[in-house]
Parts: structure tokens; C-alpha cells; sequence
């Protein structure tokens, strides 16, 4: 794993699937967003969140996302996704996501 991921909350290792390239031969681009959401459902789980919803009802809801992405994914690789907390307020948590490519050695996106 990358030192760049060090302080993150969590991070996740996830092979990289034949499925999620396109037809120029890199990981789609909204394949990246799906990495993304499974490290935050992860870290989600690991905090306990769900079981505090199915008491209260209140599910989080994600209101904007973006990412910049810094080089192209492609099969066959392992790729580490980190989800980091920046800030936590009452009725707002804004998080951060890196993905690191095993094979480039380097952060892909964030």
C-alpha cells in the first residue's frame, strides 16, 4: 500500500475486474465513483451507521461528488481506496477518497 493512505479512516483493497475497463481499454470513468461508494459503505459499516439508521430512519444521502482523475486504471491490477472523514457536523460529513494502483505504484484519483 501507498504512504499516501496512511491516515485514512479506511482503506480498501479492491481487485480491478476485466468488466470494469471500456473500450479504450482503461477503467471507465464511472467505474471510479463505484470504488468510491464502496470504500464510504465500508467505513460506513465499520462506524455503524446502519445500525444507528434502522433505528432512526435517517439515512445518509450524498449530495455532490467530484474526481480528479491523475492516471488511467487498467486490468490486471489491485487498487487501494481510502475514505478519510474531514469534517463532521450534526447533519453533514464531508469525505475525502484516494485510489492508489498497486501496479503504478502511485495515487490514480482522488
Amino acid at each position: 500500500m501507498n504512504e499516501k493512505l496512511q491516515d485514512f479512516n479506511l482503506v480498501e483493497e479492491i481487485p480491478v475486474r476485466w468488466g470494469d475497463m471500456d473500450a479504450r481499454g482503461h477503467v471507465n470513468n464511472t467505474v471510479y465513483f463505484r470504488y468510491f461508494e464502496s470504500s464510504r459503505i465500508a467505513l460506513f459499516h465499520k462506524l455503524k451507521v446502519y445500525e444507528e439508521i434502522e433505528a432512526n430512519i435517517d439515512a445518509p444521502i450524498l449530495v455532490y461528488t467530484h474526481c480528479n482523475f491523475k492516471a488511467p486504471i487498467t486490468y490486471p491490477d489491485t487498487i487501494y481506496v481510502g475514505v478519510k472523514i474531514k469534517i463532521l457536523e450534526e447533519s453533514k460529513v464531508k469525505m475525502t477518497h484516494s485510489i492508489v494502483s498497486k501496479k503504478l505504484n502511485r495515487e490514480v484519483a482522488e
